[in-house]
């Protein structure tokens, strides 16, 4: 039996405790379609697409793929899966906000989702979708893009570990944004400009 997992949320303002669900109480197709069933594959287009669907039912505005946040996604599910566990703040991070700031990312408004064991998009959506402080930050009013990440670990624990960045840019960053990043990191701002560190 493949053990399947979620992290509680995580949102800038707020820390939550982690739990485990081992059963999706509410399994409707909302989150289906033809790719999203694929085990092992994540298109971001897709599930910023089946995202914004589901918050326009809510009667919310619509994501989209952000590159800062596909990255800090991407580093965090490879960083879960190397250390064959899953959580928010892996040894040698300080805080989600750190990690944010460290990718580049300046948020007006900030949360995470991270889960591990589900083979495909759309059993992961719908297992956030089930659990309500990850529902929450589906639906938060003020994310505008997304950033999301699955790595594989064959042999690991939940082989399947995923990270789902939600947030939007904070606007006109303070002028000392650049030099909270590490030197020569390089990042987009939210006018589209690439940005270098000293």
């Amino acid at each position: 039996m493949r053990k399947i997992a979620l992290a509680a949320p995580l949102a800038v303002a707020l820390l939550s405790a982690c739990s485990t669900i081992s059963s999706i109480a509410d399994t409707s197709p909302v989150f289906h379609s033809a790719t999203s069933v694929e085990t092992g594959v994540v298109n971001a287009d897709e599930a910023a697409a089946l995202i914004s669907d589901y918050r326009r039912g809510k009667g919310l505005g619509p994501v989209t793929v952000d590159p800062t946040l596909m990255q800090i996604a991407k580093v965090h599910s490879d960083r879960m899966a190397a250390a064959d566990t899953m959580s928010h703040v892996l040894p040698g991070e300080v805080s989600y906000d750190a990690r944010l700031a460290a990718g580049g990312f300046v948020p007006s408004d900030a949360s995470e989702n991270v889960a591990a064991g589900q083979p495909n998009l759309a059993s992961v959506l719908d297992a956030w979708r089930a659990s309500p402080g990850h529902n929450a930050n589906l639906l938060d009013p003020q994310a505008t893009k997304i950033g999301i990440a699955l790595s594989i670990a064959s042999g690991s624990k939940y082989k399947y570990y995923w990270t789902l960045d939600l947030g939007t840019w904070r606007p006109n960053p303070p002028p000392g944004v650049a030099g909270m990043m590490p030197p020569g990191h390089v990042f987009v701002s939210p006018n589209g400009a690439i940005v270098s560190t000293p």
